[in-house]
């Protein structure tokens, strides 16, 4: 990796003051359904169908590093007895508090509800709106969070969870393939045993070579992940039955998005 690249990359305490969650929210969700949407949609949909109907409205699921996104757990809310979103910085977790509370100067979320709800699931238009309130209510804490800590989330929402569910958070959040591969047994230890993981996450097809994406006028690291490291990091942390799924489309020309699953051994 390049020093000088590396250097000029936002990493860390960083994020605390130079991320800007209006900019970023408008590039990755700007109203509209962009082409990498419907696929993630989709995973996300179909890894809460995996569970038994008599798990709706029975399960704890854990967003680790939610970013100011709610667009992830539209799926989820139908699902959960409970939902804790776990954020790093301050000015995400206050994005998403808004639009818990209902505050007009939230972020509108109403087209991506309107997409899982209706398109993908072929309910009306009330129940998609109803699903707003439905997130809102099962969502029971939005608490700090660090996986670089041996604490890494707040204490008391230490779990054990029934999902975990994470996305483009682990690669901006690790500085070096060493420390993505020690977050992995962090966060098998918040998962119930037979408890399912998920992660979103964003291959490079240049091989060996770094990442980074850019909110506003500010750069930030990106690890470059291959989808095998990734696996393998998993497996030796001691997860099972691991699947992982190729979008069809990137972010980009050069990044591939992929959605991998695992399960923690019953």
């Amino acid at each position: 990796m390049d020093h000088s690249e590396r250097k000029s990359d936002i990493e860390g305490a960083d994020y605390h003051d130079s991320f800007d969650p209006h900019a970023y929210l408008q590039k990755k969700f700007p109203g509209q359904v962009l082409e990498w949407h419907p696929e993630v949609f989709e995973s996300f949909h179909d890894l809460f169908q995996s569970f038994p109907s008599s798990s709706i409205g029975h399960l704890k699921v854990l967003d680790y590093g939610t970013g100011p996104t709610l667009a992830f757990q539209i799926s989820a809310a139908e699902y959960a007895s409970e939902i804790i979103l776990a954020e790093y910085t301050e000015k995400n977790r206050e994005a998403l508090q808004l639009w818990l509370n209902g505050d007009a100067r939230a972020y509108n979320w109403a087209p991506y509800f309107k997409y899982v709800v209706q398109t993908l699931e072929g309910k009306s238009e009330q129940e998609a709106a109803s699903r707003q309130e439905q997130l809102r209510k099962v969502v029971k804490a939005v608490v700090p969070c660090d996986i670089s800590r041996d604490d890494v989330i707040e204490r008391g929402y230490e779990g054990p969870y029934d999902v975990i569910i994470s996305s483009l958070c682990l690669q901006t959040a690790c500085a070096t393939k060493e420390e993505y591969k020690a977050a992995m047994p962090k966060l098998l230890r918040l998962l119930k045993p037979g408890g399912k993981i998920a992660l979103l996450c964003a291959a490079s097809q240049k091989q060996n070579q770094p990442t980074s994406y850019c909110v506003g006028s500010a750069r930030f690291h990106d690890l470059f992940t291959s989808e095998e490291f990734t696996i393998a990091s998993l497996q030796e942390a001691g997860f099972c039955d691991t699947v992982s799924k190729r979008m069809l489309h990137g972010f980009s020309a050069t990044t591939t998005v992929l959605f991998i699953t695992a399960s923690r051994k019953s």
